[in-house]
């Protein structure tokens, strides 16, 4: 015994305790089997790190091999735990009530730009509060709501998880503006407070249908500017540096008559007459007293101007007081927008890039109206293509040298169906669900079919829009990358063959240096190496071993 190598005693030790290991395992899957009485299908949905049999413990839920919550259990019932989407990504953290929330977070996320993202080579996203409150039946009750950059716009109560209803208040750019009561997500009937920042009253009264009704205006230093009875009377309003932004006639609760607007430096902006709320006769003006439209009896060429910088932003068609008709929106001087508006919302027309290049043609819905900017708050910049997409219903999009990307429908600005093309020629026929390719014919450049994709699931091949070179081969299983596959650079180099899970890398994957060399081997998990690996240099010589010794274990 004393001649036995140390090594050869720990690996008999440690088989044996694996193989208990394993038979305990086997054992407990058994009993909880026979004791939940679980068919197959359904035992693979769910996955434990164990179950007290009174329904009590801790364990997570699968469809289709996609986590959909992980936490904690009582009398078989969700009581504390996060739901995840499509993705992986946390959609909810928080407690539950009978399988339903009851108090928590929900979290919103933007995709983010290829330069903003650290790793391209998986999703990257910008993630923000969406809500943070009490819930009723699983839906929304009271709490705060955050707009897509992280900021509240509003707190207060929900009827039936949707629209502001009942006593809340309302913010803008994380400054509290109002509080009162609100119905089906607008300011309503009753009580309430309008504020300037630093939480200094501007207007404190009764509203009815929304509108100031009966109450008193204060400038910045508390002193009473104005007094409407009724929904009548003159009104004066100001910015919150205490600069008039507002004077003229109030009826019926809104802007009726003679008034005047000003610039935040005090500079004329508008003079003229107001009907039902609109600018109905009258002339507006540049930071240079300049005469830039002119409006009669409703109708005339309307523009939006930036007093800072000096330019217009929007010009076109104005008619019964309303934006209707022919527009254009314009950034930093550049056209970016130009087509059709109905109620200030446009309709159709085509989008530009900084260049003047069309980048997409079609029709939108629900669109933010004609002040609402092509700029990216978090990033400073002007907004990417996907942030000019939103309200995209139906129409065609453009590379850099005007050839046709795609054509088809959109579901809330994202691609629903279509046909993809590269180079100008048909490259797929193409059907999205929950954002993801779901049924896929490819075509070869002689317009053969090359593959297809049924039901998210078979052999794919991904490019680059822009160039036509293939960016990723392999397996797809419920519209995802899922199993093996390879992953190549802008020039066709492969860079990795590994296996995928729910988009991402994981399990064993390799990585490659343009010139085909070994670049590294190992283990990963959610995009990232985690676990045992080996790195080369471009020599094929070892250079590391366990770049991260992160173990993952989950019986």
């Amino acid at each position: 015994m004393k001649h036995i190598n140390s090594k050869y005693i720990f690996q008999i030790i440690f088989s044996f305790i694996n193989q208990k290991r394993k038979l305990k395992i086997s054992k407990y899957n058994k009993i909880l089997q026979n004791k939940l009485d679980l068919n197959i299908n359904f035992y693979k949905k769910f996955s434990g790190r164990y179950i007290i049999y009174d329904g009590k413990g801790i364990g997570k839920e699968y469809n289709n091999d996609l986590l959909l919550f992980e936490g904690e259990y009582l009398n078989g019932e969700r009581t504390k735990g996060k739901e995840y989407d499509f993705y992986g990504n946390v959609i909810f953290d928080g407690e539950f009530l009978n399988g339903q929330r009851t108090k928590g977070k929900e979290f919103n996320r933007i995709l983010a730009s290829k330069g903003e993202s650290l790793n391209l080579k998986r999703r990257e996203f910008i993630v923000f509060f969406k809500f943070e409150g009490e819930f009723s039946n699983g839906k929304r009750k009271n709490g705060k709501e955050y707009d897509k950059n992280g900021k509240v716009i509003y707190e207060g109560d929900y009827l039936d998880g949707e629209k502001w209803n009942g006593k809340g208040k309302k913010y803008e750019d994380d400054n509290f503006i109002f509080e009162g009561e609100f119905l089906n997500g607008k300011q309503w009937n009753g009580i309430g407070k309008e504020y300037y920042i630093f939480d200094k009253v501007s207007f404190e009264g009764e509203y009815k249908n929304g509108k100031k009704w009966n109450g008193k205006g204060y400038d910045i230093d508390g002193n009473i500017s104005y007094e409407l009875k009724e929904g009548k009377g003159l009104v004066k309003q100001y910015y919150c540096d205490g600069i008039l932004s507002y004077e003229g006639e109030y009826l019926n609760g809104e802007k009726n008559g003679y008034a005047k607007e000003y610039f935040e430096r005090g500079d004329l902006a508008f003079e003229g007459e107001y009907k039902n709320g609109k600018k109905w006769n009258g002339k507006g003006y540049d930071n240079k007293n300049n005469v830039i439209y002119e409006l009669n009896d409703g109708k005339g060429i309307f523009k939006i101007y930036d007093y800072y910088r000096d330019m217009i932003y929007f010009e076109g068609e104005y008619i019964n007081g309303e934006i209707n008709g022919k527009g254009k929106k314009y950034f930093y001087g550049n056209l970016r927008f130009e087509g059709e508006f109905f109620k200030r919302q446009k309709i159709r027309g085509k989008e530009f890039d900084s260049s003047g290049k069309v980048i997409f043609e079609g029709e939108y819905l629900n669109d933010d109206g004609p002040e609402a900017e092509p700029f990216d708050s978090i990033n400073n910049n002007i907004q990417k293509n996907e942030y000019l997409s939103e309200n995209r219903c139906k129409g065609k999009e453009y590379d850099s040298n005007g050839n046709l990307m795609f054509e088809g429908e959109y579901r809330k600005g994202k691609k629903y169906m279509g046909k993809e093309y590269i180079n100008g020629k048909i490259k797929s026929m193409i059907e999205y669900k929950n954002y993801k390719k779901w049924n896929v014919i490819e075509y070869d450049e002689n317009e053969n079919i090359l593959y297809k994709l049924i039901n998210g699931n078979g052999i794919i091949k991904e490019y680059n829009s822009e160039t036509g070179t293939i960016e990723f081969e392999g397996e797809y299983l419920n519209g995802e990358r899922n199993g093996k596959g390879k992953e190549f650079d802008q020039y066709g180099n492969l860079i990795f063959e590994g296996e995928y899970l729910n988009g991402e890398r994981n399990g064993i994957g390799k990585e490659f240096y343009p010139n085909g060399a070994l670049l590294s081997e190992a283990e990963y998990f959610h995009g990232q190496k985690n676990g045992k690996g080996i790195e080369y240099n471009e020599y094929n010589s070892l250079i590391m071993v366990n770049i991260i010794n992160i173990i993952i274990m989950e019986i």
